[in-house]
């Protein structure tokens, strides 16, 4: 590849990173959100995971943390000149995100589980 298609790809790569974190970010309050007063009506005690997700959840954190990393993925497409370097960075921001996205999925899950076990 010549350098101006491996600036095209970083790029290419950069835009749909940020497009997968802003697309997140947006949604993260609203997918937790009937979880939260489902939880508050069932009056359980819930995991420390679940509060944890419920509480990073809850906004502008998740626009808050949406925006920091889509402002870091398109600096460092300005500062590095390994452009192969910078799509292994939006690899990684990729990976972060949906980790910590189904990390609070997962821990919405958590408790329904317990219940469910608990009606048996």
């Amino acid at each position: 590849m010549n350098a101006r298609s491996e600036r095209g790809f970083a790029w290419a790569s950069t835009s749909i990173t940020c497009i997968f974190v802003a697309w997140i970010a947006a949604t993260q309050s609203t997918r937790i959100a009937p979880f939260e007063s489902l939880f508050s009506g069932l009056g359980v005690s819930l995991p420390l995971t679940t509060r944890i997700a419920l509480a990073a959840s809850r906004n502008p954190f998740p626009i808050l943390g949406g925006l920091v990393v889509i402002l870091f993925l398109v600096l460092k497409e300005v500062v590095l000149k390994n452009k192969w370097a910078t799509t292994c960075v939006n690899l990684c921001a990729f990976l972060v995100v949906d980790g910590a996205s189904r990390f609070a999925d997962t821990s919405m899950g958590m408790p329904m589980i317990d219940l469910m076990g608990k009606i048996k």
